[in-house]
């Protein structure tokens, strides 16, 4: 069995795919390669899945010897999800569908200060960062293309179109027009 020797800190409600990213590139592998160790699919098509419905997508006894955690400790939105499902009596395509973003969403000061990207971003009507107070981005400030909601750059902060930093000084963002996409 493959063991992942670096395990960072899990930061309190990161994604799973953030804590995905940093691990894979913490031991210098991608994170599709660690999804494929963990994953009791054949192949899961979009990286969200694994935010949004975790315990019935990974072997979790696999995670644990991988990644020293519990899928419970890893997957908090799935819980969550679950609770809601429940609650209010939906269907799993209409949480997801009207719910979660398909982009990711950053705060460029949460990643200049802990690269990480927490779940609750993803929400579509969380517009602003809960710790800095500032619009959420959808795109990279230089060259303004919207980000994918996983990429192995993203673990590391940096733009998959243009390899620029997303901390950089957002000079041409309209923050008005940010908020009204």
């Amino acid at each position: 069995m493959v063991t992942l020797a670096k395990r960072p800190k899990l930061f309190s409600e990161e994604s799973f795919t953030s804590y995905l990213m940093r691990i894979s590139n913490m031991n210098h592998t991608s994170s599709m390669e660690v999804c494929k160790l963990i994953s009791n699919q054949n192949k899961v098509r979009y990286m969200w899945k694994y935010d949004l419905d975790l315990t019935n997508l990974i072997d979790q006894e696999k995670v644990q010897q991988l990644f020293g955690k519990t899928a419970n400790e890893l997957g908090t939105f799935s819980i969550i999800k679950d609770k809601l499902l429940e609650k209010y009596d939906m269907g799993l395509n209409y949480f997801v569908g009207n719910l979660l973003e398909k982009n990711g969403k950053y705060c460029p000061i949460c990643i200049q200060e802990s690269l990480h990207y927490k779940i609750l971003w993803q929400v579509k009507d969380i517009k602003i960062c809960d710790v800095h107070e500032i619009s959420l981005l959808n795109i990279c400030g230089i060259c303004l293309m919207k980000l994918p909601y996983t990429h192995e750059l993203l673990g590391l902060g940096i733009c998959p179109n243009c390899n620029n930093s997303l901390t950089n000084k957002c000079k041409h963002i309209d923050f008005f027009e940010i908020r009204n996409r």
